[in-house]
């Protein structure tokens, strides 16, 4: 695994982020069209929610840019306090985008299995544990990338660690949020 993190290129950020792609729009289908999540969508006529579906799919493309480059913006940050030198963009941003559709590809899935299983009813305790493994796998995947293939490991642990932390958020605002 060590020597993949090292050797990653062009080919396999191009499958990775088909992949995030592809299992979005299956999901985003699943959970707006064949088991929607609410029960308001669920009575909705299916123009609108053919809307909601091209929405989410807006959505999928929206924040694998807007999590790489949140990711990227933190690792610029880190680099000026921490006074390290910066690794080359294209493979710092090459990295990014890997460990975001990489953990993306992997909750969807198993989001996916839960919309199937439960007949889209998943409970507020899964979407959590769901967004906290989704944050582990990104904190995970990114100091990975970082030691392995850009051989700043201090410095991927920092990325690594504020990114875990912007992935918790969303579980503290469902859980702060009325439901």
């Amino acid at each position: 695994m060590q020597k993949w993190f090292s050797q990653v290129g062009k080919k396999d950020t191009k499958i990775w982020v088909i992949l995030y792609i592809i299992v979005g729009i299956v999901l985003a289908y699943f959970s707006t069209i064949v088991y929607p999540l609410s029960v308001l969508l669920a009575q909705m006529p299916g123009r609108v929610k053919f809307i909601m579906f091209i929405a989410s799919i807006l959505g999928l493309v929206l924040r694998l840019f807007i999590f790489t480059y949140v990711g990227y913006l933190v690792y610029l940050l880190l680099c000026s306090v921490l006074h390290e030198a910066r690794a080359d963009k294209t493979a710092t941003k090459r990295s990014l985008y890997l460990a975001v559709c990489i953990s993306s590809v992997i909750v969807a899935l198993l989001q996916l299995v839960a919309i199937i299983v439960t007949a889209g009813n998943i409970s507020q305790i899964l979407s959590i544990v769901l967004t906290g493994l989704n944050a582990v796998m990104l904190a995970y995947l990114s100091a990975q990338f970082f030691a392995q293939r850009l051989h700043k490991v201090h410095l991927g642990r920092a990325v690594a660690g504020v990114l875990f932390i912007l992935g918790l958020v969303p579980i503290g605002l469902n859980l702060l949020l009325p439901q």
